[in-house]
Order: structure tokens, then C-alpha cells, then sequence
């Protein structure tokens, strides 16, 4: 149970922390007071938890009441001015994650979340240890693809918010299928479903309606899950990451085997996940990568 408040400001039992969270961004209400949003973050909870139990419902019935006209504009940003000085808080005290070696690239095509959705899909990436390429709310379609093109990441979120903004989501998503790279594709947002045929997707790879769901399929794509898998899965998934290191490192196949004292062609069936591959080899790898067995062999979430 989380501990919530009263409108006189006396704390009680019995209600969910997004209700004091919203009623603390509400300046319609008599006594509004930074007090009311603190309750809502108490402390020890889960960080996940603060996104999906706290902010993102009560965001969602925020925009709600935006969208029947029952806030306006200064109220809604009003909102978003109070949440990212919690996330600002949230960040200050979860600042040390262990990189996990990948990249994601978020943006948002702007409207009236004001890129709230685009942050909190950026901070679960930040807190999974994900170098997060972050764009304002203000990044055109143009910005978001020339900053595609120069990081290369593992996956590209954007969100979209709005119904008009499917073009430009279909001229990233083709954009990015032009290109060289194999970046994975996912487009966001609560109400996307309602937009577009969720079988089409505009050329994306997914669609999802939460950060939480964008973050699970980034580690499904780079073989980060705790589900139980087979062997030719497990196999495929630490080819895949000796492959991501080594390019991260910018190493040939057979400079990689003759840093690791290892044969190309064992390289090379290893990262098609055709190799099956001892502890020792796996040890003469990652010292030739100059990073821990266990980041070849496991993935462990922060």
C-alpha cells in the first residue's frame, strides 16, 4: 500500500500514489504544493515501479483530460514541468548503472506530451545501462534520422502521439531501411494501436504502448531475457554479443582470433551461433575484448 494525501495535506492509507501525483501537477485544485507529488515517491520503491505505478497513469489520465478539453494548455504543461524535475530527482539517485555496451536512439514527433512518453522510454533504456541517444520534443523528422545516421544504434524508439504524425514515422522508419546498418525499429505510443493496422506497423519492426514494453523487446533483441531458452538459442545470443564487442571495438574476425590465439573460421561460426563454444575459448575472447567472461555468457539487469 502507498501512502497518499488529503487535500489538507494530512497523509492517509488507501490510495495510489499517481492519484497524489496528479492532484500535486493539478493547479486547478485549491492548495496545490510540491508536498503532494513528493508523497507519491516514496521511498525504496522499485525505480520501474516509480514509471509504471506512478508517472506514466497518471500522465495518461493527464492527457485524457486534455484531449476532452477539461485542461488546458498551461496545465498540461504545468504537468510535464513537474514531472521531469522527478525524473531529474529519480536520476540523481540511481546515477551509477553498469553499461551494458549497446545504444538506442529516442525521439518523439512532438504534440502534446511534450515528449514525457519519449523520456520515460529513454530513462528504462538509461537504468537497463543502454547508451541512450535522447532527442527534444522539438527534433524535426530530419534531426531524428541525421542523428540515426551518425550513432548507429541497436534500436530506434520514436513515439508518436498523434494521428498526423504517421507520415513522418513512415519517412524515418523507410529512411533507416535504406541505410546499411540492421537498427531495429519500434514506434510508440499509448493510443498507436488506434492509429494504424498494428499487422502494417508503417515498416517497423514493433509497436508497443509503454516504456516497458520497448525496453522488454530491446533485450529480447540483443538476447538480454531471463526466459528459459535452448541451446541453439543460448549459442546464438552469445555469438551475437562476441559479434557487438568486437565491433564495438571496431576488430576484424581475424584480428580477434589472433588477439584470442583462436581460428577465423571458429570466430565467424561462433557469431552465427553455429559454434559450440567452451569456457576456456570464451575466456581467450573476452581477455582479447577486455571485458568479463560474464558479459558474454549472462545478462544481469540492474
Amino acid at each position: 500500500m502507498y501512502l497518499a494525501t488529503d487535500d489538507n495535506g494530512s497523509s492517509r492509507r488507501g490510495n495510489t500514489p499517481q492519484i497524489g501525483l496528479t492532484r500535486g501537477m493539478d493547479r486547478t485544485q485549491s492548495s496545490f504544493n510540491q508536498h503532494k507529488v513528493e508523497s507519491a515517491l516514496l521511498p525504496n520503491v522499485p525505480i520501474y515501479d516509480v514509471y509504471n505505478q506512478i508517472l506514466a497513469p497518471a500522465h495518461i489520465a493527464l492527457n485524457a483530460a486534455w484531449s476532452n478539453n477539461s485542461r488546458n494548455v498551461s496545465e498540461e504543461h504545468l504537468a510535464t514541468q513537474i514531472t521531469a524535475q522527478v525524473i531529474e530527482r529519480l536520476r540523481t539517485k540511481h546515477a551509477s548503472v553498469e553499461p551494458n555496451g549497446f545504444r538506442v536512439v529516442v525521439g518523439t514527433l512532438g504534440g502534446p506530451s511534450n515528449g514525457i512518453g519519449a523520456r520515460f522510454i529513454a530513462d528504462f533504456f538509461f537504468y537497463d545501462g543502454w547508451e541512450v541517444d535522447s532527442l527534444p520534443a522539438s527534433a524535426s523528422a530530419e534531426s531524428i534520422i541525421e542523428k540515426i545516421e551518425k550513432r548507429s544504434p541497436t534500436i530506434v524508439v520514436i513515439e508518436v502521439t498523434q494521428k498526423t504524425q504517421l507520415h513522418d514515422a513512415s519517412r524515418i522508419v523507410k529512411s533507416i531501411r535504406g541505410g546499411k546498418g540492421d537498427t531495429k525499429i519500434v514506434l510508440a505510443g499509448v493510443n498507436l494501436p488506434q492509429f494504424t493496422d498494428p499487422t502494417e506497423k508503417l515498416g517497423a519492426d514493433f509497436i508497443v504502448t509503454s516504456a516497458q514494453q520497448a525496453l522488454d523487446i530491446g533485450r529480447k533483441i540483443i538476447g538480454m531475457t531471463s526466459d528459459t531458452k535452448d541451446l541453439p538459442t543460448y549459442l546464438k545470443e552469445i555469438g551475437q554479443r562476441v559479434q557487438h564487442y568486437r565491433k564495438l571495438r571496431n576488430m576484424s574476425q581475424q584480428a580477434l582470433a589472433n588477439r584470442a590465439d583462436l581460428d577465423r573460421t571458429y570466430i565467424s561460426a561462433l557469431e552465427n551461433g553455429k559454434q559450440n563454444s567452451t569456457i576456456q575459448a570464451l575466456m581467450k575472447l573476452a581477455g582479447a575484448l577486455s571485458i568479463p567472461v560474464e558479459k558474454l555468457l549472462v545478462y544481469r539487469p540492474n
